[in-house]
């Protein structure tokens, strides 16, 4: 039923990093088919189960890796419509401002991301 809730939602929207933290799921930019997206939205999952406008994207992307460690979500690599990025992003949870952070080493899209806790 989530599921079902969540593509409803975004639509015509593809090609996005999703991830969780705070008991949310964030979607992070996208393509709608025609525009590649810098739009982030979260959907409170326990809560009031409502969706969120967050802080865009400083640069819209589709095709980008999206993970959550601590406190901060990333946003990694990604497209922009013509190219591969190397631009690494991360959101605040407590400020919802996003900034930028060392880029990777070589552009990537269409990348997974996985985080190891210790």
């Amino acid at each position: 039923m989530y599921i079902y809730i969540l593509c409803m939602y975004i639509g015509a929207r593809a090609s996005f990093g999703l991830t969780a933290a705070e008991d949310s799921l964030f979607a992070l930019g996208g393509c709608d088919g025609e525009v590649v997206l810098d739009t982030v939205e979260s959907w409170d999952i326990r809560g009031t189960g409502a969706w969120r406008t967050e802080a865009p994207l400083q640069l819209a992307r589709a095709n980008l890796g999206a993970c959550c460690v601590g406190e901060r979500l990333y946003a990694v690599g990604g497209w922009d419509g013509s190219r591969d990025l190397a631009i690494v992003e991360s959101f605040s949870l407590a400020s919802r401002t996003w900034r930028e952070e060392a880029e990777l080493s070589i552009p990537r899209s269409n990348l997974a991301i996985a985080v190891l806790s210790r």
